[in-house]
């Protein structure tokens, strides 16, 4: 298939990023100038006041100078470097896809813990001269298939085919020009003058950008073919706030604790969870149907993209389901690689590795039992068969338990049910039940032979009125829970 380019556009392009550059230096020679001028007019030797004044404004003319002043740029790798000889399967699609539209492969490429992938152009003098390099998340990797890695590949590429990273040097070196002239202004009013001259520098490179990405869109459906595209940018979209959630709510904590468990592998089961699915799914359908596009966003909405790809020339290639991480050799290997790089600086004693399966019970079950514990005797009394279900006794026991001020009575209310639920999940392992389940999106259960009860799910019931009080109590009896108390003081 014939390649095409807009150069004309690249041509622009280039012309409004040099003369934004070049505007900014012509700005801060003319004020530099300006306050010079005023300094020097203001000297006189018999008035100190008009000497101090002079000095005042011949310091914030320096500072403007060197401000302006080019800073060395140190680049800092994201990463660890995966090599084609290490991983041939993956090189083998970057050489393919690069190939396709006509660009150089880029010197190095990168592994990162992030949902994304981007190109790059560092060293040389504003981009003469410098090497190409690429970011690839496993997150991403994760997530996609074969056919939708190739088309965000070409993406990628396409913004080596539009001389983007080339500007982006340009645009860089001013945006920080622009930003270090800001802060050391601080105190001075001449910043307001800097200030607006930022906002219409963001305003039109973030334009720039935008139209950047529907040009690399462009190139990778010519390629590569627009459906795996817009299948990869919708996964993409919805993983980034589902990889977040995984990492708050399920990876962090189990890394706080000293333990690493592997996180591609958390991660796919955390996703197929049928919750998240369905969150991800409603992540995409809000983005689709109320796309918003704000003067500063870099990229424009999903929405807006799929639509211009749905109207695009396109590709036919064949469909490869394959897992895009299966292109690694060793991801295991790549992950603590990735993970160790991300915590080179790290004094504390590198954590130890464990299965997600034994989070439950080791890592979960134990802060669950501090939250119990935390409640001192506020839990004193209160017996298996007959848990507290009214709103005024939950809130209670939140406001005892903390000895604070929450921000709504409903905080109260969560607050005061989430720590009945912990203390019911370590109460019920205390009498001989198994932490079955409680990671990765999973449902919090305990198991005892055949019985199963879920202790968080209990109090929602409860509280709801899906599950009574006398079904509960029935339920307590059959488990032979009767008349045993919430908090056992003997252990």
């Amino acid at each position: 298939m014939a390649r095409t380019t807009g150069r004309p556009s690249v041509m622009g392009r280039a012309i409004v990023a040099i003369a934004l550059f070049v505007g900014f230096y012509v700005l801060a020679i003319v004020v530099i100038a300006a306050l010079g001028a005023i300094a020097y007019s203001l000297w006189d030797g018999d008035s100190r006041f008009y000497m101090r004044v002079s000095v005042l404004v011949a310091g914030t003319a320096l500072a403007v100078f060197v401000s302006t002043i080019p800073r060395r740029d140190h680049f800092v790798a994201p990463g660890p470097e995966l090599t084609a000889e290490e991983h041939p399967q993956l090189f083998e699609v970057l050489r393919d896809v690069a190939n396709a539209t006509g660009q150089e492969m880029p010197s190095v490429v990168y592994a990162e813990l992030d949902v994304n992938a981007w190109v790059a152009q560092r060293g040389g003098i504003l981009g003469a001269g410098s090497r190409r390099m690429m970011g690839l998340g496993l997150p991403l990797l994760g997530l996609l298939t074969v056919s939708e890695f190739r088309a965000i590949v070409a993406h990628e590429f396409g913004h080596y085919d539009g001389q983007d990273t080339r500007l982006g040097a340009w645009i860089h070196k001013a945006r920080s020009a622009i930003s270090i002239t800001i802060m050391s202004l601080e105190q001075s009013v001449i910043r307001f003058v800097f200030v607006g001259y930022s906002r219409l520098f963001l305003r039109v490179t973030q334009s720039i950008s935008r139209r950047q990405e529907y040009a690399a869109d462009a190139l990778a459906a010519r390629v590569v073919g627009a459906a795996p595209l817009i299948s990869g940018l919708q996964k993409s979209h919805a993983g980034t706030e589902a990889f977040h959630a995984f990492m708050q709510h399920e990876f962090l904590p189990v890394l706080a604790a000293g333990y690493l468990p592997s996180m591609s592998e958390g991660l796919d089961r955390f996703m197929r969870h049928e919750r998240v699915t369905e969150l991800m799914e409603q992540s995409i359908s809000r983005e689709m149907e109320r796309p918003r596009l704000e003067i500063y966003d870099s990229h424009p909405p999903l929405a807006h993209r799929v639509a211009a790809l749905e109207n695009a020339p396109t590709a036919e290639e064949p469909t490869d389901t394959r897992p895009a991480i299966g292109l690694l050799a060793d991801r295991g290997a790549v992950e603590r690689a990735t993970w160790t790089h991300e915590n080179r600086d790290a004094k504390a004693r590198p954590p130890e590795p464990m299965a997600w399966d034994d989070v439950a019970e080791k890592v979960h079950l134990e802060v669950w039992r501090s939250v119990r514990d935390a409640s001192g005797g506020v839990l004193d009394g209160i017996l298996l068969d007959r848990l507290p279900m009214t709103w005024e006794a939950q809130k209670e026991i939140a406001i005892r338990t903390s000895k604070a001020r929450f921000s709504s009575p409903k905080v109260a209310i969560q607050q005061g049910r989430h720590i009945l639920a912990c203390a019911l999940t370590v109460r019920l392992v205390e009498l001989g039940f198994k932490v079955r389940s409680g990671v990765l999106g999973e449902t919090v259960s305990v198991e005892r032979g055949s019985v199963v009860v879920e202790p968080f799910e209990v109090l929602e019931a409860l509280e709801s009125g899906e599950l009574t009080a006398a079904e509960w109590e029935r339920r307590c009896m059959d488990m032979h829970l009767g008349g045993l108390l919430l908090r056992n003081r003997d252990r």
